[in-house]
């Protein structure tokens, strides 16, 4: 695995398990600072006096308890990428780590598996996007424009009322990924991405509207069209997207059968899935 930067905080009670961890960390990333807290007070200690990226935390660490001292982290500053981790897991703890907002959670002991993908998320944490917005209603930009700037996922956003004006930014700002609403005014369809796709190769492009994909799609055959957001979109869905675009394996809590060894017939749908609908091309 390439090397990344970033530090992560192992909040367990047993020894030999933050051990197994941390050699495991460092063993796939040399420049990532990890820390230990095997007690609540060396918790505290930490989370005041440095600054935490990723949480990786028992359910049952120490009397409190991992979901109940998450609560706490908010106090710290800037809360960090959070895991919950745990031998067991069934519907109600999903459901409360969901609650808590969590990032994922995995069983314990933690595989290696687990730990790489969890690295690609620390990692990409650091990445800076450039990213344009294309839609001719300022309040639709406006609304995207803040899930995008409240994500996660840290990027430097622009905004284009005009299909041409999409088309002149990107002949001098490299792009990382466009947003488009597809109805714009000068956005000439598959021609448009062709344009942009063969200035910029590396550019992703979402096309997002309220109508049927399957009324916007063939058209757009064969363009270099990576995606398609339907319209209203959520943070959730914003962050399968982001997922997805930036090559992370997805969340154990969109996929409960890694979780859960025996999932019900019609099981509560609790965990956080995307709400709205995502294709990718």
């Amino acid at each position: 695995m390439r090397h990344t930067r970033g530090s992560i905080l192992i909040a367990d009670s047993s020894t030999s398990r933050r051990v197994s961890m941390v050699e495991m960390i460092t063993s796939l990333s040399s420049d990532i600072s990890v820390f230990e807290a095997g007690t609540t007070s060396s918790f505290g200690a930490i989370m005041t006096s440095r600054e935490i990226e990723m949480i990786l935390i028992d359910e049952h660490f120490m009397d409190i308890g991992g979901l109940a001292l998450l609560e706490q982290v908010s106090h710290f500053g800037t809360v960090p990428i959070t895991v919950l981790m745990a031998e067991t897991f069934d519907e109600e703890l999903i459901a409360k780590a969901v609650k808590h907002g969590v990032y994922d959670c995995v069983r314990l002991p933690v595989a290696q598996s687990e730990i790489e993908r969890l690295l690609k998320r620390l990692e990409a944490l650091h990445k800076q996007l450039s990213v344009l917005i294309v839609d001719q209603k300022p309040p639709a930009r406006k609304i995207i424009y803040k899930l995008l700037q409240e994500s996660s996922f840290k990027m430097n956003i622009s905004e284009a009322e005009s299909g041409t004006l999409a088309i002149s930014l990107c002949r001098s700002i490299p792009y990382q990924i466009l947003f488009v609403d597809p109805d714009t005014e000068g956005w000439q369809g598959a021609d448009t991405v062709r344009k942009i796709i063969h200035r910029q190769p590396w550019c992703r492009i979402i096309l997002m509207s309220p109508n049927s994909k399957s009324d916007l799609l063939p058209s757009y055959d064969k363009s270099g069209l990576s995606g398609f957001l339907k319209k209203p979109f959520y943070p959730r869905d914003l962050d399968h997207l982001m997922h997805g675009l930036l090559e992370i394996p997805r969340q154990n809590l969109n996929n409960r059968h890694a979780l859960i060894d025996k999932v019900e017939a019609d099981p509560v749908q609790t965990c956080d899935r995307p709400s709205g609908e995502i294709v990718w091309l």
